[in-house]
């Protein structure tokens, strides 16, 4: 009952009053493709992609002592609305799964003849309130 009245008259102190505030988490975003080359070309191009982002979540080696960051990516998506913008990202992880359906392959170039990638981004930075109202992120 004791409590009860202070509450009322505005005395008690909650315990749980205030949040201890860090940050917000990085977000992470995952695009997923599947490949279905025709050609020999088609899937000599297939394997150049996937190498091409591969090589893109790894850091450079400048000398023995120095690394420099992996590259960073501006994804934008084009003639679509009502998608958020995004930040710079880079690439943390590549998975690819070759021939998820078969054992198909090119009889010219022994290339499977389909290929699933996914490829997780993540934010380099944390974004703030502005950058969500005024910059669409």
């Amino acid at each position: 009952i004791g409590t009860e009245e202070l509450r009322k008259m505005g005395k008690v102190v909650n315990p749980n009053e205030y949040m201890n505030y860090k940050s917000t988490n990085l977000r992470s975003f995952q695009f997923n493709w599947k490949f279905l080359p025709d050609s020999q070309q088609e899937s000599e191009d297939c394997i150049d992609i996937i190498g091409t982002f591969r090589a893109a979540a790894h850091a450079h080696k400048k000398s023995p002592f120095v690394l420099a960051v992996p590259d960073h990516l501006v994804i934008s998506f084009h003639g679509v609305d009502g998608i958020p913008a995004l930040p710079p990202v880079i690439i943390t992880s590549v998975a690819v799964t070759y021939n998820p359906n078969a054992a198909s392959f090119f009889s010219q170039n022994n290339n499977p003849v389909e290929i699933d990638l996914a490829v997780t981004c993540q934010e380099m930075m944390p974004i703030y309130r502005d950058d969500v109202e005024f910059k669409g992120y």
